[in-house]
């Protein structure tokens, strides 16, 4: 088995313990979940969502934990405003200029630990492809996707 497929198979293993753990906690909050009021619909604070990221090597793999929290609403679009298409980039994204959207973006969105847009934009320029975009995509999905856990049928 070479490196790589060593660092996969850790890898895939590390991610469906964390999905197995997820999965009994969200059955463990169901079993003991009330009724919710206006109140707590009101309330509710941001979308949050742990990443594990891997600080070690590919031969000596460690994990780091880094969370991730939603925006609100407006502070989205104001941000996504913020950052308005290049006209002349070579890959036109129709809603962003996802060169300079992405760092704002993650630098809002990482909440442990404090991230600066400048820091960010080392992130966003400097890491591999796939990891920077992998963060990205994960500030993306908790700002616009879905905050509710389908339960089945109730």
């Amino acid at each position: 088995m070479t490196k790589q497929e060593t660092q996969e198979r850790h890898e895939e293993s590390y991610q469906e313990r964390l999905m197995r753990e997820r999965e009994e906690k969200r059955d463990e909050a169901l079993s003991s979940a009330r009724g919710a009021t206006l109140d707590d619909l009101i309330k509710r604070r941001s979308n949050r969502l742990t990443l594990a990221l891997n600080v070690g090597t590919d031969d000596d793999p460690e994990y780091a934990k880094v969370i991730v929290k939603g925006l609100k609403r407006k502070d989205y679009r104001e941000l996504l405003d913020a950052h308005t298409p290049d006209p002349t980039d070579d890959e036109p994204n129709p809603d962003e200029n996802t060169e300079t959207f992405a760092p704002a973006l993650i630098s809002a969105c990482v909440d442990e630990p404090k991230v600066t847009v400048e820091d960010a934009t080392t992130i966003w320029e400097e890491w591999p492809r796939e990891e920077s975009m992998t963060l990205y995509a994960a500030c993306v999905n908790v700002c616009v996707g879905s905050r509710l856990e389908v339960l089945g049928k109730g």
